[in-house]
């Protein structure tokens, strides 16, 4: 999972070419990256939950609970 998102990452860094749109409106090209960067951090935390929750098991005794109504 971790190498799929960091060869998608550098496949969209070398495939890209953002010079034109740089050059065009430098301000919403920052605003941009940012956004982008932004979400980059979200999808890497959000990968690193998955990854740790799959690592380690919930125990046995947390997963199958007995439930009694009142």
């Amino acid at each position: 999972m971790v190498a799929g998102c960091l060869s998608t990452a550098a496949l969209a860094a070398y495939v890209g070419r953002p010079a034109a749109y740089l050059e065009a409106d430098p301000g919403l090209a920052h605003l941009l990256r940012g956004m982008a960067l932004i979400k980059a951090l979200m999808v890497s935390g959000a990968v690193a939950l998955v990854w740790w929750r799959l690592r380690l098991p919930i125990a046995g005794r947390v997963a199958w609970r007995e439930h009694r109504p009142e």
